[in-house]
């Protein structure tokens, strides 16, 4: 608990999570179509989140990045047998497993 409260007020660095080298690609592409579109709505438009992408972009943009993202997820899963969804939740947790290994400290209780 100390630690914690040590920290508090720290300045952090945003950490971004390192998708599979696939996802990775698919967002690059997606970077080069639609450069003034934000990481997440472009992620959020790989994993076919039309809501979240409409709340985002403009209508026409939504639309335009939807259906490339569309694309972009059925030639994935098609040429790569992966399903987008899937691998982005594991690249999700992975992360955040090293996360909370990097934070929490494990040690030995005492023996009475």
């Amino acid at each position: 608990m100390l630690v914690a409260l040590a920290e508090q007020g720290k300045v952090q660095k945003h950490h971004r999570v390192r998708y599979s080298h696939w996802i990775r690609q698919a967002l690059s592409n997606l970077d080069y179509s639609f450069p003034d579109s934000s990481l997440s709505a472009k992620t959020a438009a790989l994993l076919n989140d039309v809501e979240f992408v409409e709340l985002c972009c403009m209508p026409p943009e939504a639309n335009a990045l939807l259906s490339s993202a569309r694309r972009l997820r059925q030639n994935l899963e098609m040429e790569h047998g992966i399903s987008v969804p899937d691998t982005v939740a594991r690249d999700l947790y992975g992360e955040a497993g090293y996360i909370v290994d990097s934070v929490i400290s494990r040690f030995e209780p005492k023996k009475a």
